[in-house]
């Protein structure tokens, strides 16, 4: 059944601000409400038709949304159907949703939900070993599994067939949202080092450009503004998804970012640039897309806020250095592994394993 979100209706600017103001005025008076909670209304009224028609062995409910969780207890508990759930982020730990958890109502609503999977759950499956581990720990539960996020097969295809572009420049891309994605990301410090660096080499400084991809706040750009005006940052608008995946392939290095202060992060985003066969410059210290670029070989990987070794790699690779020791020989097996062909391989086995993880809870 289709996915749906109020705000991604076309709705008119006052009906949009009136549904707003409503959630806004509920959760005060101490109701716990979430952007799609219509769509999980139409979803609870159809789903008779839904469990006659398909007839499931197994009720997979893949957080984020909120919705979908709810939505897979209650069909798991009135059908009487075996319940897995897939943590794709955090909910208490390394929340995705932290302004929502400043609610008291909504925050009560939340903690109670994931309690109740952990214990009416067939297996749970996390994106990352630090949100398993927290299961673990906090629930002692060890019907959890870890599959990280991963690329299409497909993927891979461009990146052999894509030639890079001639020219003088070496062009540093990032495709994506920042804190659209995730209120904690900060790149101050990349700006920092940035305009440094055009400030003390002005013979490097007109061989590097980096060009962003995406939808950016007006914080932002307000924080790029002296950089634009350089020439060494391009804002793009977004992308079609193929011409993102085009991009990354012809990209002389990529830009990756994580929240600082989140074992467990480590976007989609991420995966794809593994598959482009790109370098991958990562501000991702102490996270677990961190140990991914490292354990692949893709890319180097700099503490986010740490001004003086990302203005060292800057001007290296505007000087044409070698930034990795030993050269640039990403591990090929290892980022198979990361291919959603094989992840399906592990789901598959984890799913077969619920009745007999049905009856051990039971």
């Amino acid at each position: 059944m289709e996915f749906y979100d109020i705000t991604r209706r076309g709705r008119n600017i006052l009906y949009f601000a009136g549904y707003r103001f409503l959630q806004w005025f509920r959760v005060i008076c101490g109701r716990p409400v979430t952007s799609c909670e219509y769509w999980k209304k139409n979803v609870l009224k159809n789903l008779a038709a839904v469990i006659e028609s398909v007839k499931p062995d197994v009720v997979l409910a893949t957080y984020p949304q909120i919705e979908a969780l709810e939505i897979g207890i209650i069909a798991s508990q009135r059908y009487n159907i075996p319940l897995v759930t897939d943590f794709r982020d955090g909910l208490i730990f390394e929340p995705l949703e932290k302004n929502l958890l400043k609610h008291k109502c909504i925050s009560k609503h939340f903690r109670e939900l994931e309690k109740r999977i952990a214990k009416e759950s067939a297996a749970i499956i996390t994106v990352s070993e630090p949100i398993t581990n927290y299961f673990m720990e906090k629930y002692k539960t060890d019907k959890i599994f870890t599959i990280e996020n991963g690329f299409e097969e497909n993927y891979r295809e461009p990146s052999k067939a894509f030639q890079k572009p001639e020219t003088d420049k070496v062009n540093i891309v990032y495709t994506g949202r920042l804190s659209f994605s995730h209120v904690d990301i900060d790149l101050s410090a990349l700006v920092n080092a940035l305009e440094k660096f055009f400030k003390n080499e002005p013979g490097k400084n007109k061989k590097i450009v980096f060009n962003f991809y995406g939808k950016f706040s007006l914080r932002e750009k307000f924080l790029f503004r002296n950089l634009v005006k350089n020439g060494m940052f391009v804002i793009n608008e977004e992308v079609e998804h193929r011409e993102s995946i085009r991009l990354q392939s012809q990209a002389d290095y990529l830009l990756h970012i994580s929240p600082q202060n989140m074992s467990g992060a480590a976007s989609t985003k991420l995966y794809e640039y593994l598959s482009s066969g790109t370098p991958i410059i990562s501000l991702s210290f102490g996270s677990v897309g961190a140990e991914i670029v490292k354990k692949t070989k893709t890319g180097i990987v700099v503490k986010q806020d740490d001004v003086e070794t990302i203005y060292r790699i800057v001007s290296k690779i505007a000087g044409k250095e070698e930034i990795f020791e030993g050269g640039f020989s990403p591990d090929e097996k290892l980022i198979e592994r990361y291919c959603r062909k094989n992840q399906m391989k592990d789901l598959s086995k984890i799913l077969f394993k619920v009745p007999e993880l049905s009856k051990a809870k039971e």
